[in-house]
């Protein structure tokens, strides 16, 4: 049963990600910056590529953590979870 779930979270959490591309896609296509990343010399440095992929994993990591809290908890503690975390943002601006 432990394995099901925690098959079906990432299945959650790589269907979410992927319906989010088609959208950044476009708006990258309107905005023009795939013109402009083929020419920017950083993006052949291996260590832009390797803080890329590192933001890649995190981002991967912190949707499975948010799938994997609501499926844990009540939607009025999650809630109030992401209200505390508004508020101590506004609180401490670091």
């Amino acid at each position: 049963m432990g394995w099901c779930v925690h098959v079906c979270v990432v299945r959650q959490v790589y269907y979410n990600n992927a319906l989010s591309v088609p959208p950044l896609a476009l708006l990258t296509l309107i905005s023009g910056d795939p013109v402009k990343l083929l020419h920017a010399p950083v993006m052949r440095s291996a260590q832009f590529q390797m803080v890329a992929i590192c933001g890649g994993l995190l981002g991967f990591g912190v949707s499975f953590a948010s799938i994997w809290c609501m499926a844990r908890t009540s939607a009025t503690i999650y809630s109030l979870t992401g209200s505390m975390n508004k508020v101590s943002e506004f609180a401490c601006p670091c």
